[in-house]
């Protein structure tokens, strides 16, 4: 996974500003929904329609699942799940991710700390390795491939060490 990772970012590095804010605009598409929306979402953990909104928490709107009878906002199962970010500092530190900022530069950038700059990355990586599992790449095409060679280690394994003269 931290080769496709690495690749990824290798990628993004060669990429114009505006190419970038569509990736970003996307992936925040994909992992979070707007907490100021005025529609009903559909339950998040049994995808049923039959919701009602039952409250709020911290001024955020929370719904009620007649099916499952679970709680849930706007923002679960999303990048801003107890998060105190909003979608802005989010955004940017996603654009700080793929130019390669380090986790303490971010951190200062915003005034948080260093564990939290490391999960908000963690979060935004698990979220793009999710969307490359689900969303798997199709080639069409003339494509090549290159072999690569892979040095073979046998540390800890079950072979006997080498004797010496």
């Amino acid at each position: 996974m931290k080769d496709k990772l690495e690749t990824l970012f290798d990628y993004m590095k060669n990429l114009c500003e505006s190419e970038l804010d569509r990736i970003i605009s996307f992936v925040m598409g994909i992992v979070s929904t707007n907490g100021q929306s005025k529609e009903i979402p559909n339950c998040p953990y049994c995808d049923n329609p039959h919701v009602i909104k039952y409250g709020h928490r911290k001024e955020k709107q929370r719904f009620l699942c007649h099916d499952c009878r679970k709680t849930f906002m706007h923002s679960t199962n999303t990048l801003l799940a107890n998060s105190h970010s909003n979608q802005s500092i989010w955004a940017d530190f996603i654009r700080d991710t793929f130019h390669g900022e380090t986790l303490d530069a971010s951190a200062k950038k915003y005034g948080f700390s260093h564990q939290t700059a490391f999960n908000m990355r963690h979060k935004v990586l698990s979220a793009l390795q999710d969307l490359l599992e689900n969303n798997p790449v199709l080639l069409s095409g003339v494509t090549e491939f290159d072999e690569t060679f892979v040095l073979d280690c046998y540390k800890g394994g079950s072979v006997p060490p080498r004797s010496r003269p």
